[in-house]
């Protein structure tokens, strides 16, 4: 409402704003945020993406944590741990290139053939695992491109 509130106000005292539809934007963000926030969403998401990496045949370099339904809620998310190390806090080394290299196949893959792909990917939401594998985490914000980029 805020938001939403403030656009029009900036709007009416700067009409060459609405160009730009500042309520359009608003409501977009307010949109984005009320999906952030269910995280009955993010368990979907992340059940998702699993069977992605599985058909794609990544399954066995990249992993995403499992949720377990019945314990999750609009307002909980309960699933398994991924055990490892955030890429960021990551040393250089020979491993930690190949699963960033890993990472950005498994992305672009999924941008291509997968409902969405992970919007929020950076070094926090990447893990190297202690078996190997990159676990990728936070589905929380998740995004499409128009079918008309695919042609």
């Amino acid at each position: 409402a805020f938001l939403n509130g403030a656009a029009r106000l900036l709007e009416a005292v700067a009409p060459e704003t609405k160009r730009i539809s500042l309520r359009s934007v608003a409501a977009q963000l307010r949109d984005a945020t009320r999906r952030e926030l269910d995280l009955t969403k993010e368990a979907e998401s992340l059940m998702s993406f699993d069977a992605f990496l599985e058909t794609a045949g990544f399954a066995s370099q990249v992993c995403v944590p499992t949720p377990i339904p019945e314990l999750c809620s609009k307002d909980v998310l309960t699933m398994s741990r991924l055990d490892g190390q955030r890429l960021t806090d990551a040393t250089a080394s020979p491993e930690a290139a190949a699963s960033v290299a890993t990472v950005i196949r498994c992305w672009g893959r999924s941008v291509v053939e997968h409902d969405f792909f992970h919007a929020d990917l950076h070094g926090g939401n990447v893990l190297l695992l202690e078996d190997g594998r990159v676990g990728l985490i936070d589905f929380g914000i998740v995004g499409t491109l128009p079918s008309e980029v695919y042609g």
